[in-house]
């Protein structure tokens, strides 16, 4: 007996296929005649049937549907989920690809969307990667290095805008979802009232808010006098009601710029034709500050430094795109006063008849204010945003008098990006939203649209060089200056390694 039971055993583990056992001598029979008791009465099956007909029912028994669709469970390392886990499941990727499409749309830089989609995403309990460019979103879930072949992707086509006040209260919602201080009910019902709550401030406002930065600009920035702060005014509301047009009609969209530009330098042309103490290249300026691309300039590098290559450089060949529009737009308006082809130049500021610099901070206030209703803060965003714009504009204003534009922007950035870490890490709140305003006081497009202008006006390559250079050279000083401050202050919040 015990020499037959040994041989059963071998044989079924030397081979899993068998279909038949010797049991007695010569004597082959299959193994459903066994478990089916057609196996001849010996006394030794007879003693040992029961034993070896339920080891034979267990390991050899027929396969069914069932087993078949338990094999290819197995083999495809896929556990069963009921029918409540695939809705949970489903439900949070539509939470987290919201998520990333909120952030992104409200003006998150992408490296900092990445990283804290990843943190949600981990916090969830999913597999995911988040991939974001300026104008697209890539969302991934399942395990794409081990079974690349089951994971799932989501392409998206998205837009990127600013506002403050729902990218502060997005972020927000992000850290409570990375906490787990939220159930994924709340997180979407949280997510459903930001992205429908309306725009703050209506159209009308923030009409009359181009015209009001644009008139203090002038004297603030370029030195200015009253015809150019009037001047600027009115090219200024010309150039918010294009916006409000460019907002109803995709198509004058697509122009809004070149257009924007074109309408700036014709009028500022007039004008200095008619009265020659008008300050040409400061009123065009001034009437659109806002349209310059210096900030999506320094976020670029930003996201180059951080090792977002794609990213980086489609929105850094983006935001060039925007300077030669500006430059070309500048050069048609300049040339449509064909009557008057006289070399207007591209002088930074007039210096002639400018306004005392005793009102500045009156001129400072009007700069400010419409530049946070443009980017749609909130009122309590206020106090910070204008302290954070304060201390770039000081520190520019007095310490151009000892140190070159690089190491005026190194030194204001790297204070700036202190008091924003202080502050997130004292409110809680993202720093973004602090440091922003500071930086666009900094923003060298201004000095990238002289650059074009001048080879395009003027036909001076060299300057266009040199003004070209100065930019990068500036935006990589903020991005240097905010990456010194983040060492120093290392903030407190779950993301950390993020500049803005």
């Amino acid at each position: 007996m015990d020499k037959v039971g040994r041989a059963v055993s071998k044989e079924i583990e030397a081979e899993d296929t068998v279909i038949q056992i010797d049991v007695h001598d010569d004597h082959f029979v299959p193994l459903e005649d066994i478990s089916q008791e057609r196996v001849p009465a010996t006394p030794l099956v007879r003693r040992y049937k029961k034993r070896l007909t339920g080891f034979l029912k267990t390991h050899y028994r027929t396969p069914s549907i069932e087993d078949d669709a338990k094999v290819v469970e197995l083999t495809n390392d896929s556990p069963c989920y009921s029918e409540e886990d695939l809705k949970q499941g489903i439900a949070k990727k539509d939470f987290l690809i919201r998520l990333a499409k909120s952030m992104h749309t409200y003006g998150s830089p992408v490296y900092r969307t990445e990283y804290s989609m990843t943190f949600a995403t981990a916090s969830l309990g999913m597999e995911g990667m988040f991939c974001l460019f300026p104008t697209l979103l890539l969302a991934s879930f399942g395990d794409g290095d081990r079974n690349p072949s089951k994971s799932v992707t989501h392409i998206l086509r998205i837009d990127q805008g600013l506002n403050c006040e729902k990218l502060a209260r997005v972020d927000e919602l992000a850290d409570r979802v990375i906490s787990r201080d939220i159930t994924l009910d709340e997180a979407n019902n949280d997510l459903n009232r930001i992205i429908q709550s309306p725009v703050r401030f209506n159209r009308f406002i923030k009409v009359m808010a181009y015209s009001v930065c644009s008139a203090c600009i002038a004297p603030l920035f370029f030195s200015g006098s009253v015809l150019d702060f009037a001047a600027s005014a009115v090219l200024g509301l010309l150039v918010g009601l294009i916006s409000l047009g460019a907002e109803q009609s995709p198509t004058l969209s697509k122009l809004f710029e070149p257009l924007a530009a074109v309408v700036a330098a014709f009028f500022a042309r007039v004008l200095q034709y008619i009265i020659p103490s008008a300050c040409y290249f400061t009123i065009v300026l001034s009437a659109v500050i806002w349209l310059l691309p210096g900030l999506s300039i320094t976020i670029a590098v930003m996201e180059l430094s951080t090792r977002n290559m794609v990213s980086g450089t489609s929105r850094f060949f983006y935001a060039f795109l925007i300077l030669l529009e500006l430059g070309f737009g500048i050069a048609i308006g300049t040339r449509l006063v064909f009557w008057d082809q006289l070399n207007v130049g591209v002088a930074s500021s007039c210096n002639e008849n400018a306004i005392s610099s005793y009102w500045y901070p009156l001129f400072y206030v009007g700069v400010i204010i419409p530049f946070v209703i443009l980017m749609d803060a909130h009122p309590k965003q206020w106090p910070s945003m204008i302290v954070s714009s304060l201390i770039g504009y000081v520190i520019s204003y007095f310490g151009s008098w000892y140190f070159a534009a690089d190491t005026v922007s190194f030194l204001a950035s790297f204070t700036i990006g202190i008091f924003g870490t202080l502050y997130s890490r004292l409110t809680k709140k993202p720093s973004m939203v602090a440091i922003l305003p500071g930086i666009i006081m900094l923003v060298p497009g201004s000095i990238g649209v002289r650059g074009v202008s001048s080879v395009l006006v003027n036909n001076d390559v060299i300057s266009g060089i040199t003004f070209s250079f100065e930019m990068m050279t500036i935006a990589l000083s903020i991005t240097v200056g905010l990456l010194f401050a983040h060492l120093i202050v290392y903030p407190k919040k779950v993301l950390t390694p993020v500049l803005l």
